[in-house]
């Protein structure tokens, strides 16, 4: 098959079903900086959660513009000639504006659906206050996702 685009239903399936991907903001000095994370697709946002402090949050709070990737590869086909073979895949991009979350308020029904993904054999444990205390949450508000794939 061909290359083509993927359909926006197939788009949300990806966002859900991944478990991993690459979240790039932009550094002071103009440089983007990506950094893989684990993240939570709900509502049309994408959650990433992670300390209060470090680069990708100092970064959003200087510019919140981002880019999201995800991809989840299919497969491999070695061909007689380099230029033939392929990789099949999967692929989601996002261009979004990112806020950081810190008020366990917000963060903590955040964190309970991530713990339930990532986690479900103790999601119904509650979450440690010290730990709620010292998590942020980014919340993407995405302005544009595409995808494509490749597949046999």
């Amino acid at each position: 098959m061909p290359r083509r685009q993927l359909t926006s239903q197939e788009i949300n399936e990806l966002l859900t079903a991944n478990s991993a991907g690459v979240l790039a903001t932009v550094g002071a000095d103009g440089f983007p900086y990506a950094i893989p994370v684990n993240f939570l697709y709900r509502d049309d946002k994408i959650y990433i959660h992670g300390a209060k402090k470090g680069v990708k949050i100092d970064n959003i709070r200087q510019r919140p513009q981002v880019s999201f990737a995800t991809f989840r590869e299919l497969g491999f086909k070695e061909m007689s000639e380099p230029c033939k073979t392929a990789t099949f895949y999967q692929s989601v991009i996002v261009k979004g504006l990112a806020a950081v979350l810190v008020d366990p308020l917000e963060t903590g029904p955040i964190l309970e659906a991530i713990t339930l993904k990532y986690a479900p054999t103790v999601a119904d444990k509650p979450l440690n206050p010290q730990s709620l205390a010292a998590t942020a949450i980014i919340a993407v508000d995405i302005l544009a996702k595409t995808g494509k794939c490749y597949e046999r």
